[in-house]
C-alpha cells in the first residue's frame, strides 16, 4: 500500500506491506527537490522497489496487488506488466475507492500527511537556528555548511586533530575527518591548528568543497592562527567565514 503527499518540492511517499490482513512493515520515504510529475515519482519509486537490479527482489516475494493513492498515468500499463512478469503471476496495481484496501490506503495516507508536516517542521526548525546563528556571529550569508575542528594531545605528544561537518543543521558523517599532524613537534596546539586548517583549506579549494563556516576550538590565539592559514591557502575572506570558539567570554580579533 503506497500513499503520497506532495508539498513543493517534498515527496512523502508511506509504504504499508500486509499479508492475511496482518500489517507487517510501516516505513516511510521522503524525497526533496523532487521535480517531477507525482505519479511519474510513485511509478520510478514502485519500479525501484520491486523491479530493480539492485534490490533483487525474488518473484514470490512480489506482491499480488500493490494499492497506490493515486493512479500512475501512462506508465500504469506497463508497469503492471513488467511486476507481472517478474512474478511470473497476475499482479494488480490499482487505486480502490472502498472496502478493505480503501481503509489501508486512508491509513497510508495519514501517515504520509503527519510524515510530511514532520519533514516543514524540522525543516522550519533547521532554518530559524541557521538565520539564528548567521545573525549571531554577524555572517554576510547563511551558514548551510559548517566544519568544526579540535586539536588533541597525548602527554605532548601524537597530535592530531578532529574534523565534524553539518550541513543544513545535520551532522554528516561521511564529511568527517581526523588529521595526523605532521610539521609540529611537541605540543603546540596554535600550530597544529595551522596546518590541519591549511590542509582542509587548501584540499577545498582544489576539489571545490568547501564550507560556509569554519569553527575553530579556541579563542583569539588559536583562531590568528587559522586565519593566517586560510590566507597562505588564497581563500577568498568572502567565500568560508572563520570563527573561534571560546569559553566565557567574546574576545574581538583586529583585522
Amino acid at each position: 500500500v503506497l500513499a503520497v503527499q506532495r508539498q513543493g518540492s517534498l515527496l512523502v511517499i508511506a509504504r504499508l506491506v500486509v499479508r492475511d490482513g496482518h500489517l507487517l512493515a510501516s516505513e516511510i520515504e521522503s524525497f526533496d527537490k523532487a521535480e517531477f510529475p507525482t505519479e511519474e515519482l510513485l511509478a520510478s519509486f514502485v519500479a525501484q522497489l520491486y523491479l530493480s537490479s539492485e534490490r533483487e527482489t525474488p518473484p514470490g516475494d512480489l506482491p499480488d496487488e500493490i494499492l497506490t493513492s493515486i493512479a500512475l498515468g501512462d506508465d500504469a500499463a506497463a508497469l503492471e506488466a513488467a511486476l507481472a512478469e517478474r512474478a511470473g503471476r497476475a499482479l494488480a496495481l490499482r487505486v480502490p475507492q472502498r472496502g478493505y484496501g480503501r481503509r489501508l490506503l486512508e491509513i497510508a495516507e495519514k501517515n504520509a500527511a503527519a510524515a510530511a508536516a514532520d519533514v516543514v517542521r524540522k525543516a522550519d526548525v533547521r532554518e530559524r537556528g541557521v538565520a539564528s546563528l548567521q545573525r549571531l556571529l554577524s555572517l554576510p550569508r547563511p551558514p548551510r555548511v559548517i566544519e568544526c575542528f579540535d586539536v588533541s594531545t597525548i602527554q605532548g605528544s601524537f597530535t592530531v586533530a578532529s574534523k565534524v561537518r553539518f550541513a543544513e543543521g545535520d551532522p554528516e558523517p561521511s564529511g568527517w575527518r581526523t588529521y595526523k599532524v605532521r610539521s609540529v613537534e611537541g605540543q603546540d596546539d596554535f600550530a597544529a591548528m595551522e596546518e590541519v586548517v591549511f590542509r582542509r583549506i587548501t584540499s577545498g579549494l582544489a576539489d571545490g568543497d568547501l564550507p560556509d563556516l569554519i569553527v575553530i576550538d579556541g579563542g583569539a590565539p588559536q583562531l590568528r592562527r587559522a586565519l593566517d592559514a586560510a590566507h597562505r591557502a588564497g581563500l577568498d575572506p568572502t567565500r568560508t567565514e572563520l570563527v573561534g570558539l571560546a569559553k566565557a567570554r567574546a574576545l574581538p580579533l583586529a583585522d
